[in-house]
């Protein structure tokens, strides 16, 4: 062979291997999120017993079940709140996950 024919053939020869070893940098999507501040109730002022009557008076009671509708209402905001930031945390790991399906099928197709 001649010289020219080999140094044809080394050449296609390298640019196949060189084919073979490159993969082209794919930019990740870069996603900043930031929780939106879900409203934190205030905490409850509970009303002091009285304590020269017995804890059985009515006044003492009245103001025990009182306590109790305030402290329930409390838990029930607060449950709110925690579902509020729930939500964001669900959207997140969505976002995340469909992001992630996009990067997969961006690495198949190539």
């Amino acid at each position: 062979m001649s010289k020219r024919k080999l140094l044809i053939i080394l050449i296609l020869f390298s640019m196949i291997i060189n084919s073979c070893f490159y993969q082209p940098t794919v930019k990740e999507k870069v996603i900043y999120i930031t929780p939106s501040y879900c409203v934190k109730p205030p905490k409850p002022k509970f009303k002091k017993l009285d304590p020269n009557l017995g804890l059985t008076s009515s006044k003492n009671l009245s103001i025990l079940i009182n306590n109790i509708i305030e402290l329930k209402t409390y838990s029930e905001l607060l449950e709110n709140t925690i579902e509020c930031y729930e939500k964001q945390i669900k959207k997140f790991k969505e976002l995340q996950n469909d992001t992630n399906k996009q990067n997969r099928i961006r690495k198949m197709d190539k």
